[in-house]
């Protein structure tokens, strides 16, 4: 039975061409990607704009989430009616903003899940008689 020694050489030399042949290959893979539209409305916390560049809660997430899949993306910045125009017209493939989900927004475009409760709430000073339920009567 005949022994083969290899050299070392050789098995860091086809080690250095596999790992180039991979890199070529998924850069090429990476430039026939599609570069998703975003279309970002700033509204604080979810979306701002600071130093140049985007941050937010959504945006962070957004992040997070585009980088481990491997996506690819620019921001387009619009206001509210253009965040769900632009997504109902296919010019966006995805929008971030403080938006609130309604029946009639819910006809237009398809909402992620819930993930961010504000907590929004109604401040009066205490000192004053204010009565929510009666001004409500009147609507």
């Amino acid at each position: 039975m005949r022994q083969y020694r290899i050299k070392p050489t050789r098995i860091v030399f086809h080690f250095i061409v596999l790992c180039a042949l991979f890199l070529s290959l998924a850069n090429e893979v990476k430039a026939n990607e599609k570069i998703l539209a975003v279309a970002v409305e700033i509204t604080a916390p979810c979306v701002m704009h600071h130093e140049g560049t985007y941050t937010g809660f959504d945006i962070e997430l957004w992040e997070e989430i585009a980088q481990e899949l491997g996506l690819v993306f620019t921001y387009n910045e619009t206001d509210l009616k253009g965040i769900f125009e632009n997504v109902a017209e296919g010019k966006a493939d995805v929008a971030f903003s403080c938006i609130t989900v309604t029946h009639e927004r819910e006809k237009l475009v398809d909402f992620s899940h819930h993930y961010l409760d504000s907590g929004l709430r109604i401040m009066v000073l205490n000192k004053t008689k204010f009565s929510l339920a009666n001004s409500m009567k009147s609507i």
